[in-house]
């Protein structure tokens, strides 16, 4: 499933809601702000608290916030933030020009995590009387997260140097454009758990893996298409993947659907009712396309040539290896159109690693209720029902 938090100017709340800002009061109730937040957030499942709301004008201060992202999870402690410009409009909502993010340091277990805080921009916390469950999701314009530290006494675990996402207005029945940009992430392979997966890297040349998360994609909240144009995990000196989707059936009504369950299983506090119930709701959704795509910058000749290493034999070798067994496990799939095409792709692809893609462009959407279908009756027809392709080199 797919979730994310949509953003909304003040213009398209205004529009959508069709709500007039009242005029500015000496103060508004901080009190009251909190608990509408608590009581939008409890709609995507997630239970808010905090250990005191105060007042200033129009600036709420909230300490000690804590929330709990699942049923049967522990609470997070995400410190304090001040929800700035806060301003009333009908139907018991409130507009949010700036919510500001406390920065954090922390040490716990010999793990110091520091966060040098964040913002989001423009945040609508729907009122009681607002019925649409897209303005009740926590919209927002825009988002940054500064620069994270995870380390211990040995040193620094993770890195980052900061996200920012953002989308543009919703407006009923229209089109929201949403990106997402993680910037500068450095873990240290070294510090892995598994002494074998620490080995297994170092032998790989990857004792530090620095890289970058890149996606853009749009959502037709009238008909319920979601694309994913993007979503790229890049990895200095190694691959970039890319995953991209086009489906249907993300509905809003789909997503009020979510909401009650959500609310409703936040309560019960059952984790597994709430995935069954989650799997039922995912069989709305409609397939109409999904590519995987892997563009190599040295990681599968360093793989061949760890292989290669471990069993005594030279990069050729592996390859001529892989190329032989591929046919005998691909036969297995039952479809010898489809095994002979990827038998080619990939082994192409071992010769010259430049990229590798799978493709799924079914010639009309198909229902995830019709692939689970034939996932349990007939894995292997999935493979036609979807129109599975793989190229390489292209």
């Amino acid at each position: 499933m797919v979730r994310f938090r949509p953003a909304i100017s003040t213009s398209a709340v205004a529009l959508a809601l069709a709500l007039t800002a009242a005029p500015a009061l000496a103060q508004v109730d901080g009190q009251q702000v909190f608990e509408r937040l608590a009581a939008q957030l409890a709609l995507q499942g997630i239970k808010l608290d905090a250990q005191g709301v105060q007042t200033d004008g129009d600036d709420v201060a909230i300490s000690g916030l804590s929330v709990v992202p699942a049923p049967e999870a522990d609470a997070l402690e995400l410190g304090d933030f001040v929800l700035e410009g806060v301003s009333e409009a009908d139907g018991g909502s409130y507009m949010v020009q700036r919510i500001a993010i406390a920065p954090i340091s922390r040490t716990e277990d010999g793990v110091t995590v520091e966060f040098e805080g964040g913002q989001v921009r423009n945040y609508l916390i729907a009122g009681p009387e607002v019925t649409d469950p897209i303005l009740r999701s926590g919209l927002f314009e825009s988002g940054e997260a500064g620069a994270m530290t995870v380390s211990d006494d040995q040193g620094t675990i993770f890195s980052m140097e900061g996200a920012t996402t953002s989308t543009d207005g919703y407006t009923p029945g229209g089109t929201m454009n949403f990106d997402l940009q993680v910037n500068g992430m450095v873990a240290d392979m070294t510090r892995l758990p598994e002494a074998e997966a620490r080995q297994t890297m170092t032998a790989l040349g990857y004792e530090e893996l620095r890289g970058n998360i890149t996606s853009s994609g749009s959502w037709d909240t009238g008909s319920g298409r979601l694309t994913l144009d993007e979503m790229v995990y890049d990895v200095d000196d190694a691959a970039a993947l890319d995953l991209s989707f086009d489906i249907g059936g993300y509905t809003a009504e789909m997503v009020g659907a979510m909401q009650q369950m959500q609310a409703q299983m936040s309560q019960q506090g059952n984790a597994e009712a709430m995935n069954m119930a989650m799997l039922g709701l995912m069989q709305q959704i409609e397939i109409n396309e999904i590519t995987i795509e892997l563009t190599d910058d040295s990681l599968t000749n360093r793989i061949l040539d760890f292989v290669g290493e471990q069993q005594g034999m030279n990069r050729e070798s592996v390859i001529a290896m892989a190329k032989g067994i591929l046919p005998v496990g691909l036969a297995q799939l039952q479809n010898p159109s489809f095994a002979a095409e990827a038998t080619a792709a990939i082994g192409a692809f071992l010769d010259n690693p430049q990229s590798l893609r799978v493709s799924a462009e079914p010639t009309g959407s198909v229902p995830v209720a019709q692939l689970m279908a034939a996932a349990m009756s007939s894995p292997q027809s999935l493979i036609e029902v979807l129109a599975v392709s793989i190229a390489a080199n292209e």
